[in-house]
């Protein structure tokens, strides 16, 4: 437990370990043979590890962007975004960045007349750390107990004011948060659900089966707020809790109770979409719920309405009125209305918004979706 304690506590020894992990380029990923080269500055497991295509949206389609490039005569190369040690060894006519300003590996290496892209799949780093920060603060005020931020991110430079373009994966309300900034011309990319057929069992369905689909970062994602929510006597309700909440020791240390020994909340953890159990758990549940305080377009929203789950989040969370239902905040009484009336609805009406869920993915978050965006953009910008 102590050394669990010290590497919760050490954020920066976890990221520098990961990082080490992450070392090295993938060169011509494509095995191209063209006169351009481009720098895609992401991730390289995507390219490394195909089966892990179906764990998130972003794997598969940072193999499409290479795709898209490929098509408009680019060699692309790869390397993590944070990965500074790097030794280039060719110069570039495109780059794209993930975190502006954050890793200048590639100022060297630059033909004339290339182009930089600002590629966000989020919101601006400045806002999502204060808004987790506060969340932490929040937390604090109501339990006496401070929990270690798990979302802060390297902060935006006035460096992105050069670039050519920004490509964001998020809505208006996303962007927004970058107005401190006299940001290049955006782009929207559309986020990818799941391929997934529509499921309705209406036999198992629960009509007060609520599901949280997260990932890292508990606090910043609001499972404490729907744990003290789901965990009251006057909840009859049930929460499925899906995330990584086993690996912030600290959250679980003072969630304990609530996550273990109330009967209507569900301790699953990390669940494959592609296995009988998360097929389970969205048979069982109506509802997902995620009262996140900084997104992009989640994509753990996206996947849960790929299976006809009725979506309820944070308008932080990057979607329109008529996709999901919007918390109109996120505090605990708002919460608390919410789930109580949810929980009360028809069956026909949760049929029919179910549907409506799914279709939203078929029409506006389906992969092809995303390649019509992403060559929309470049055809923009190249």
């Amino acid at each position: 437990m102590l050394i669990r304690d010290f590497l919760n506590k050490h954020e920066s020894i976890k990221f520098l370990v990961k990082n080490l992990l992450r070392k090295g380029i993938i060169e011509n990923v494509l095995n191209t043979n063209y006169d351009k080269n481009c720098l895609m500055m992401y991730m390289i497991y995507p390219f490394k590890k195909p089966e892990l295509d179906n764990t998130h949206q972003a794997n598969w389609q940072e193999k499409q962007i290479a795709e898209s490039l490929c098509k408009r005569g680019y060699n692309v190369d790869v390397i993590d975004y944070n990965n500074k040690s790097i030794i280039l060894k060719k110069n570039y006519d495109l780059v794209i960045d993930l975190i502006p300003g954050n890793n200048g590996v590639f100022r060297n290496h630059m033909n004339p007349g290339c182009k930089t892209i600002a590629y966000f799949t989020g919101s601006n780093a400045r806002f999502q750390n204060v808004a987790e920060r506060q969340r932490i603060a929040y937390l604090k005020e109501r339990r006496g107990v401070e929990i270690m931020p798990c979302r802060q991110a390297p902060y935006l430079t006035r460096e992105v004011e050069s670039y050519d373009a920004s490509f964001m994966i998020g809505n208006a309300y996303n962007w927004k948060t970058y107005n401190e900034f006299h940001m290049p011309a955006v782009y929207f990319i559309k986020n990818t659900g799941h391929d997934s057929e529509y499921r309705f069992n209406k036999k198992k369905k629960r009509k007060n089966a609520f599901l949280y689909f997260g990932s890292t970062g508990q606090v910043h994602k609001g499972l404490d707020l729907l744990l003290e929510v789901f965990s009251e006597n006057t909840c009859s309700s049930e929460l499925y809790v899906c995330g990584a909440f086993k690996k912030e020791y600290d959250f679980e240390r003072e969630y304990h109770h609530e996550l273990y020994n109330c009967p209507n909340i569900h301790p699953i953890g990390f669940v494959d979409i592609k296995s009988e159990k998360f097929k389970e758990l969205t048979d069982i549940c109506v509802y997902s719920i995620l009262p996140s305080c900084s997104e992009g377009k989640a994509g753990s929203v996206l996947t849960t309405m790929s299976v006809g789950l009725i979506p309820i989040c944070s308008y932080e969370c990057g979607f329109e009125d008529d996709e999901v239902i919007h918390l109109k905040d996120c505090s605990l009484n708002t919460i608390r209305e919410i789930v109580l009336e949810y929980s009360k609805k028809n069956d026909e009406w949760i049929l029919q918004e179910s549907r409506h869920a799914y279709d939203i993915i078929q029409k506006r978050y389906s992969k092809q979706n995303f390649i019509d965006s992403i060559e929309r953009a470049f055809d923009a910008v190249l």
